[in-house]
């Protein structure tokens, strides 16, 4: 069988498709993304205005729209975010299962929801109600993106045995901490909106300094690139 080929394995008496060729299922996820970022931006629409109407209406128009533009550019961040760890993550995953393939379905289909997300905030910035529901959706999305690498490397199922552990943390934690400021964040919405809203801007930051603090394990693994393997057969149940 050439390299590259799903084809069909039989695990606990259960036949699930296995491969190493990640070309369809990087270029179906890379689509959602694009597609999920360009919506953000058909929310924001100058409204009419009437041509007998003074000079200063357009910019007044705009002015009134900065919720919504702020509401843009933190969800855009958000959604680049996720873009980018999925990307690292799967520069180190080495192959595909049936069980990723559905979890990445799943991941697509939450990624695809968040534009919904943002114009309700954007609509209702002040409403406690729309910050949690902007919370919450983001949270189950950064959830189901971790879900996907702590899968693949559990027991090195679907990465290279040879992984650096502190690479493999790295990616983890890239997870962690958005997912615990999204969490934060609902028992915040209900003191203060603008407040719930500030925290998520936060991850901002909080995704720089963690760069900050691995840029040495970063370094090291740029600087000494291993053959990519594929994955063994059978490694998730055979505990290896």
């Amino acid at each position: 069988m050439e390299r590259g080929h799903g084809h069909l394995e039989q695990e606990r008496g259960v036949w699930a498709e296995r491969g190493e060729d990640l070309h369809r299922l990087l270029e179906w996820s890379d689509g959602v993304f694009a597609i999920a970022a360009t919506l953000l931006a058909f929310e924001i629409r100058t409204p009419d205005i009437p041509a007998s109407a003074p000079q200063g209406a357009v910019l007044a128009a705009v002015v009134s729209l900065l919720p919504r533009i702020l509401v843009y550019g933190l969800t855009f961040l958000n959604i680049a975010l996720l873009w980018i760890s999925h990307h690292r993550s799967f520069t180190h995953i080495a192959g595909y299962d049936t069980p990723l393939l559905w979890m990445n379905a799943f991941f697509l289909m939450l990624v695809a929801f968040v534009p919904v997300a943002s114009s309700t905030l954007g609509r209702y910035p002040e409403r406690y109600g729309a910050v949690v529901f902007y919370a919450v959706v983001l949270l189950a999305t950064t959830l189901a993106d971790m879900q996907m690498w702590l899968y693949a490397t559990s027991k090195r199922r679907l990465v290279d045995d040879g992984i650096d552990p502190r690479m493999v943390r790295y990616i983890t934690l890239r997870g962690v901490f958005p997912a615990a400021v999204f969490a934060l964040a609902v028992p915040v919405a209900f003191v203060s909106a603008y407040a719930a809203e500030a925290l998520i801007f936060g991850i901002l930051a909080a995704s720089s300094i963690l760069g900050r603090v691995y840029s040495p394990v970063l370094a090291h693994v740029a600087s000494h690139p291993r053959e990519r393997r594929p994955p063994r057969r059978g490694r998730g149940t055979d505990g290896g």
